[in-house]
């Protein structure tokens, strides 16, 4: 099937695919990054925030050493890399789809090209091959076409709704499409009460993101 994204869906495309697999391997650190980046100063100072997620880092430790024992003795930042063969294999499919996505997407942005992960050619290791994707548009302007496979499909919004639930704080949601472990799903929950950051509204982009995916999901072929 083919999707068509907008210049911010595909944003948010990234961003949500790199969460996803992140969070399969274990960088559950990754989850407070867009809460220090929304944080309002003018509605609450740097001390809350900081205290608020020295607990929920606590909570996430506890989660992951339930999900991840091997990482256990390992800060939230550490993993087991992303092409370990002890991942689900939908964090390397993931990671496939964000390469091709973002190296795409630089490209057309910065065709001179530059400097970073993002200008690196794909390297493909999942379960399936590498997604066609075409631009069309201007640099301030365009629009993403990507033909997906149905399971890539299916990642792609799975990332998407992991994406939304991280960003409003609701972590038993988002938990539960990694593990149905009840007293990780607990942790998840209690974690809940240390959101210190308002959630982003509907036109938020992970919101935005899903909307556009499931407006074409009916279409699919």
């Amino acid at each position: 099937m083919r999707i068509v994204l907008s210049k911010e869906n595909v944003a948010a495309a990234i961003r949500a695919l790199d969460l996803y697999s992140r969070i399969f391997i274990g960088q559950y650190d990754h989850l407070n990054w867009d809460i220090r980046l929304n944080a309002d100063e003018k509605k609450i100072s740097w001390k809350e925030i900081e205290r608020a997620e020295i607990m929920r880092t606590y909570m996430f430790k506890k989660i992951r050493d339930i999900i991840i024992p091997d990482l256990a003795h390992f800060d939230l930042y550490a993993s087991h890399g992303i092409w370990n063969d002890k991942n689900d294999p939908r964090a390397i499919d993931a990671y496939d789809l964000q390469q091709t996505i973002r190296f795409t997407d630089a490209w057309f942005r910065r065709p001179e090209g530059g400097i970073g992960v993002y200008f690196s050619k794909p390297w493909i290791r999942g379960r399936y091959p590498e997604v066609k994707v075409e631009i069309t548009g201007t640099r301030s302007d365009y629009q993403m076409m990507i033909d997906l496979l149905p399971e890539q499909f299916m990642i792609l919004k799975e990332a998407a709704e992991v994406f939304l639930h991280a960003q409003c704080q609701e972590y038993e949601k988002m938990f539960e499409m990694f593990t149905d472990d009840k007293n990780a799903l607990g942790l998840a929950r209690d974690a809940e009460q240390y959101n210190v950051v308002q959630k982003p509204d509907s036109e938020a982009p992970a919101a935005a993101l899903i909307k556009c995916l499931e407006n074409q999901e009916g279409g699919k072929k």
